[in-house]
């Protein structure tokens, strides 16, 4: 669903309901710049979680560590996810040529509540640049540390 689509139905929703209900506007925070490189950020983003009071861990991985970067000569680029204590991915930023591609999966994932353990799981096709957000859960994440 559009986020457009979410705001006219919550609206419509609201405009008959007794309980009006609130907006889950974290479900669909996300941008796209499209630049070369893409970028997309999808969810909270680490100053976010920051601002809140929200202590994460983050995990970064170079788009060179799957194999259709490499074939298609697109190792330059970035894929980090931020994770919640409960080690609930709330975030995820890409930065590489697919970005802007890869954020309908990275929208579904935090739409969900899928944790790290779950996406490491979940099967992706290879070759694909989706390994990133598979391989990028892998790997033991490391705390924020302030700037």
């Amino acid at each position: 669903m559009h986020s457009a689509a979410y705001a006219g139905h919550l609206a419509a929703t609201n405009a008959f309901a007794g309980e009006p209900l609130d907006a889950q506007w974290d479900r669909w925070e996300s941008h796209a710049l499209y630049t070369q490189p893409q970028v997309a950020i999808v969810g909270l983003t680490e100053r976010e979680c920051r601002a809140r009071g929200i202590e994460v861990r983050v995990a970064t991985l170079l788009a060179g560590e799957v194999g259709k970067a490499l074939v298609a000569d697109q190792t330059d680029g970035v894929r980090e996810d931020a994770r919640s204590p409960g080690r609930r991915v709330v975030g995820i930023a890409l930065v590489l040529d697919d970005a802007i591609d890869l954020a309908g999966e990275a929208i579904a994932l935090i739409d969900r509540g899928a944790t790290a353990r779950e996406i490491a799981a979940m099967p992706h096709l290879h070759p694909t640049m989706s390994e990133l957000l598979a391989r990028v859960a892998e790997r033991p994440s490391v705390l924020i540390r302030e700037a």
